[in-house]
């Protein structure tokens, strides 16, 4: 079972990529009746759609660099006695 979306916001929220999340920005503009606080609750949704994706990529990148990497070593601090 799906969940419908309905409204410009959540479409932007669920948008996939950045291109995605512009051209759903410049559909909004073309709104003549949307307020501008609702305006800048899309803007703001899209910001943070932005960030999730590039914190996403960026975990990625990382699980792809310490799956390449067979063996980890770990460096402590010891003091020598004089």
């Amino acid at each position: 079972m799906s969940k419908n979306i309905f409204g410009l916001k959540e479409k932007i929220a669920n948008a996939i990529n950045e291109q995605e999340i512009v051209s759903l920005l410049k559909i909004g503009q073309t709104y003549k009746f949307a307020s501008p606080r609702t305006q800048k609750s899309w803007k703001n949704a899209g910001y943070r759609s932005l960030e999730r994706h590039k914190n996403v990529v960026e975990v990625e990148v990382e699980s792809e660099v310490k799956s390449d990497n067979t063996k980890e070593t770990k460096f402590k601090n010891k003091k020598v006695k004089k």
